[in-house]
């Protein structure tokens, strides 16, 4: 549900960005035009901590796993 996604996604602007453009600068990767499979999967790895980043584990830490789908399904979404 992209609709869903967007209401959670704006925990992800602040580093990502509001297009999902990313922040070179401070090293945020850009999000937009990624398919929704592949940031699901992401998503999921950080939250488990098999992919090791503490800033997006404690961001995914709550997210339930609708939350990640609907996530994902808003990211594909952007361009």
């Amino acid at each position: 549900d992209a609709a869903a996604g967007q209401k959670k996604y704006v925990l992800c602007a602040g580093c990502h960005g509001p297009s999902g453009a990313g922040n070179d600068a401070l090293k945020y990767p850009r999000l937009a035009g990624l398919q929704a499979g592949y940031d699901a999967e992401q998503l999921r790895a950080f939250k488990s901590g098999a992919r090791d980043n503490a800033t997006m584990r404690a961001m995914t830490a709550g997210l339930k796993d609708t939350d990640i789908d609907n996530l994902a399904a808003y990211v594909a979404t952007l361009k």
